[in-house]
């Protein structure tokens, strides 16, 4: 992520248990990099505790929908660099809910979720749509590659602050491995200096087992 502030980077293995076919269960392990006018270095970032649970799913030919109810609890172990989503230093606690669509022509997510932070930004209520389109015809075992957009609505009530993120990024899918980048830059905002944001990549991977 660049800023005025200084470049930030941020590398998170998320570990993730399915107990049942309807709950999720994942611990997030970051490890940060910095560099600031004032300092650089790394150091472990924010832990984070996910839970989630499926509570409808509705299957048709080619098609699926599904909701999904979601909990976020970040913990506090990082360095305060006030970047959120990479290390700010404090407790939060995220509840919210997820809603899916996806066909073999196209996919949305929506979510829709709010967040208590106990200093920095405050409470933060968060809005957020996804399309993807797969660009290749489906295959058995998968061989995709999707392009996907999606933007990120944040209002952060306590300061009375509003922003929007579009991101960008294609996904390549192929067996149990699955590789994605993304680019990310602010629509609009009206936060404070050190909150605001120049651009972001978006790097990732999964192997599912």
């Amino acid at each position: 992520r660049n800023t005025d502030m200084g470049a930030f980077a941020h590398s998170d293995m998320m570990l993730h248990y399915l107990p049942s076919k309807d709950i999720l269960f994942a611990v997030h392990l970051p490890w940060v990099y910095y560099d600031t006018d004032e300092e650089q270095g790394q150091a472990f970032g924010d832990l984070g505790i996910v839970a989630k649970y499926q509570f409808f799913r509705r299957d048709k030919h080619g098609s699926t929908f599904r909701m999904v109810a979601k909990s976020l609890q970040t913990f506090g172990t990082g360095k305060a660099l006030e970047q959120e989503g990479i290390s700010e230093g404090v407790y939060q606690n995220y509840l919210g809910v997820v809603a899916g669509y996806e066909s073999l022509k196209l996919g949305v997510i929506q979510e829709l979720g709010h967040s208590n932070r106990e200093a920095g930004k405050g409470q933060e209520l968060h809005y957020k749509l996804g399309v993807g389109i797969p660009l290749l015809k489906p295959t058995y075992p998968v061989n995709q590659i999707n392009l996907h957009t999606e933007l990120h609505n944040s209002w952060y009530t306590d300061i009375g602050d509003f922003q929007v993120l579009a991101t960008q990024g294609v996904q390549y899918a192929i067996k149990q491995f699955t590789i994605e980048a993304a680019y990310q830059f602010p629509l609009f905002s009206d936060l404070p200096d050190e909150y605001q944001r120049n651009y972001s990549w978006i790097l990732g991977g999964r192997f599912v087992f």
